[in-house]
């Protein structure tokens, strides 16, 4: 029988300092979107799970192969420290729990992607490639079409959580605004962005984004920790202690 920890009652996660975000880190689409996905339904009794987080959780298969991805990041001499190799093991661990925490609360908020949102991100990354590079770029990452827009559709959750749930709820003052203004003068005037027709109103605009996109990024490691302590997170120690051992 298979024993796992509730909200991680076995501190696998604790002790790995605080990790920068899935959607935050500014992840390039055609790179992270490989890495293992998530199930979005009840677990397959016969394929072990690593770690869940109510109907969601990531396989033991998912992990290793997320695993095998972030190891390749690492020069071959690294990776045999003991200290090094099991920091990755923990780090990869606690990336794929908190996609789960984020994948938990969009559904609590009712916050989804429609088709429609996922043809248009898909038609954004083809104008950035000739359309033989982008099915090379898929094929050498040896998925198929269908797997990387559902990896796709997962980072379009997550970033429009983000925006509704953290960057739209953060306030920006006129103090700030000016404070930005001042900082930022040159690089403002000089932005080939910036032409004739840019309004005094429309640069407002730009400098409030911009200014709640930073706010957001300071902020969410305090949101999503407050989120980790909210969902009951089950971490399977049986399976977490082998792939230690292994």
């Amino acid at each position: 029988m298979q024993r796992s920890a509730g909200r991680d009652r076995g501190g696998v996660l604790r002790g790995t300092g605080r990790i920068g975000s899935l959607a935050m880190a500014g992840m390039l689409l055609l790179s992270a979107a490989f890495a293992a996905g998530c199930t979005d339904s009840a677990p397959d009794p016969k394929a072990p799970y690593l770690v869940r987080i109510g109907r969601d959780a990531v396989s033991v298969i998912e992990y290793r192969k997320a695993l095998e991805l972030a190891r390749a990041a690492y020069p071959y001499n690294e990776l045999q420290v003991p200290e090094v190799d099991r920091a990755i093991r923990v780090r990869v661990l606690r990336e794929l729990t908190e996609e789960l925490i984020l994948r938990q609360r969009a559904r609590e908020l009712g916050i989804s992607v429609t088709e429609a949102e996922i043809e248009q991100a898909v038609d954004r990354i083809r104008s950035d490639y000739p359309e033989e590079e982008f099915q090379k770029a898929i094929l050498e990452n040896a998925v198929s079409y269908a797997a990387w827009k559902e990896r796709l559709k997962a980072r379009l959750l997550i970033q429009k959580l983000i925006r509704e749930d953290l960057e739209n709820r953060i306030q920006i003052s006129a103090k700030d605004v000016s404070t930005y203004y001042q900082a930022h003068r040159r690089t403002l005037i000089e932005d080939p962005e910036q032409d004739e027709a840019s309004t005094p109103r429309k640069m407002d605009e730009r400098v409030v984004k911009e200014l709640r996109r930073k706010k957001a990024e300071e902020a969410y490691i305090d949101w999503i920790e407050a989120l980790r302590g909210k969902y009951q997170i089950d971490i399977n120690l049986a399976q977490w202690q082998r792939i230690e051992a292994s």
